[in-house]
C-alpha cells in the first residue's frame, strides 16, 4: 500500500493526468500556494496525504491562532462556542456555559488542543468523504501517527447517515467522538420520495423562482462576478453570522472556477447585477453549498434565500445525489425534507503525551455531556 505525503516543495511534481480523481487540480493548487492564500481567517499548513491512488488534503496546525474553526478546534469548541451562546436565548445557561468555556479554554490551551493534522480538510464548513475502507484508515493512522507523534489525527464532519464507513471505521480502529453540530441531511432523489407538505413547500419555492420577473437564473461563466461573489458571501455569512467562519477571497473563487471545484449559479437583476450566488461541490454521490450569499438589502418577500435553496434541491434531483445541508435554519429545511443527524469529529490520541491524553480525555468528555444536556432541552 503506497502512502506519502505531499508538501508545497514537491506537490508539483504530481502528474495529475495519471489519476482520475476529480478535484486533484484544485488540490494540488491549494498546497502549492497554501490556505493563507485563498482565506483570510485560515494559518496553517496544508499537504497533501496520498494513499494508493487517492489524495486527501491534510492541514496542520501547531498553536492557538486566530484561524477559522475550519482548522482550529479551539475556534470551534471555545472561541465560536462563547460567541455562539445568545443563540440559545436562555440567559442564565448562557452565563453557567459561559464561564465553564472560559475556564476550559485555559485548559486546553495548556493540553495544546489545536496540534493537530486533520485529514480530508477541504478548509470548509463541511468536508465531503470518499469512500475509504478500515483498512486504509488505519494506514492514515499508522502513517501519521509516525510522522507527527505530538499531533491529535483528527477527522471533521463525520456522520454516521452519509459516511457510515468512515464512521464505522474510525470507532474500530478506537477513534474517540466529540458531538460538533446538528445537521440537516436531504436524501430524497425526486419530489415523489417527499411528503405531501414537503412537496407542498418545494412546489411554491419553486412558483416563486419561475413567477418572478426581477430576477433570472444562470451559471456564472463571468470573472467579473467575483468580486460580488465575496461580498455576498461576507454580507451572509461573515457580517451577519460570525467572522469565524472562513473568510474567503477573490483568489479562492478564481481557483475554485478554474479548477471547476464549485458549480456556481447566480441570481441577476434586469441590470445583470449579482444579487445572490449558490456555490456547491460534489464527491461520490453527495453534494454540499459551502458558498451562498445573497443582497440582504432586498426585500426579504423577494424570497433570495428560498430561491438558492431550491436550485440546490434541482442540482441534487439532476444529479440523484444525496444534499449535506449543513447546519442552520432547521425549520425551514425540514419543512422541505431535511432530515435531523448529529455530526462529530473523531481524534485519535493514543500515541501523545500523558498531559495531551488526559486533557483530550476532558475534552471529550465535557463536550459530549454538554452535547446531550443541549441535545435534550433544545430536541435536535
Amino acid at each position: 500500500m503506497k502512502i506519502r505525503l505531499w508538501d508545497a516543495n514537491t506537490v508539483e511534481q504530481i502528474d495529475i493526468s495519471l489519476y482520475k480523481q476529480p478535484h486533484l487540480a484544485y488540490l494540488q493548487e491549494w498546497v502549492m500556494n497554501q490556505p493563507a492564500t485563498y482565506i483570510y481567517n485560515v494559518a496553517a499548513e496544508m499537504r497533501l496525504l496520498q494513499i494508493n491512488q487517492l489524495f486527501l488534503p491534510v492541514t496542520i496546525m501547531n498553536t492557538v491562532n486566530d484561524s477559522s474553526y475550519v482548522v482550529s478546534l479551539y475556534n470551534q469548541y471555545i472561541t465560536y462556542a462563547r460567541e455562539e451562546l445568545r443563540e440559545l436565548q436562555s440567559p442564565r445557561l448562557e452565563k453557567v456555559l459561559d464561564k465553564i468555556l472560559n475556564v476550559f479554554g485555559k485548559v486546553l490551551k495548556l493540553g495544546r488542543l489545536n496540534q493537530t493534522i486533520i485529514v480530508n480538510n477541504w478548509l470548509l464548513s463541511t468536508n465531503l468523504y470518499y469512500d475509504m475502507k478500515e483498512t486504509e484508515l488505519e494506514q492514515i493512522t499508522n502513517f501519521l501517527t509516525q510522522q507527527f507523534p505530538n499531533h491529535a489525527i483528527v477527522f471533521r464532519s463525520i456522520c454516521e447517515g452519509f459516511f457510515p464507513d468512515v464512521y464505522n471505521g474510525l470507532r474500530k480502529l478506537q477513534y474517540r467522538s466529540v458531538l460538533s453540530r446538528s445537521i440537516l441531511l436531504f436524501q430524497a432523489k425526486s419530489l415523489a420520495d417527499l411528503t405531501r407538505s414537503q412537496r407542498k413547500k418545494l412546489k411554491q419555492d419553486k412558483k416563486l423562482m419561475e413567477e418572478n420577473k426581477t430576477y433570472r437564473i444562470s451559471e456564472i461563466h463571468d470573472t467579473k462576478y467575483f468580486k460580488d461573489i465575496v461580498v455576498l458571501y461576507n454580507q451572509l455569512y461573515i457580517e451577519k453570522y460570525s467572522k469565524h467562519n472562513p473568510q474567503f477571497n477573490e483568489a479562492f473563487i478564481a481557483t475554485a472556477w478554474k479548477h471547476n471545484f464549485l458549480k456556481m449559479i447566480g441570481v441577476f437583476d434586469k441590470e445583470d447585477n449579482l444579487k445572490g450566488v449558490l456555490g456547491y461541490f460534489q464527491i461520490e454521490n453527495i453534494i454540499t453549498a459551502p458558498l451562498l450569499g445573497y443582497d440582504l438589502n432586498l426585500p426579504r418577500e423577494d424570497g433570495l434565500y428560498r430561491i438558492l435553496t431550491y436550485l440546490l434541491t434541482t442540482e441534487g434531483f439532476k444529479l440523484q445525489a444525496n444534499i449535506h445541508r449543513s447546519a442552520g435554519v432547521a425549520d425551514f429545511k425540514k419543512l422541505r425534507g431535511s432530515k435531523n443527524e448529529l455530526e462529530y469529529i473523531f481524534f485519535y490520541s493514543k500515541h501523545l503525551s500523558l498531559r495531551q491524553r488526559i486533557v483530550w480525555r476532558i475534552f471529550s468528555s465535557v463536550y459530549n455531556k454538554v452535547g446531550k444536556i443541549l441535545q435534550k432541552k433544545f430536541e435536535f
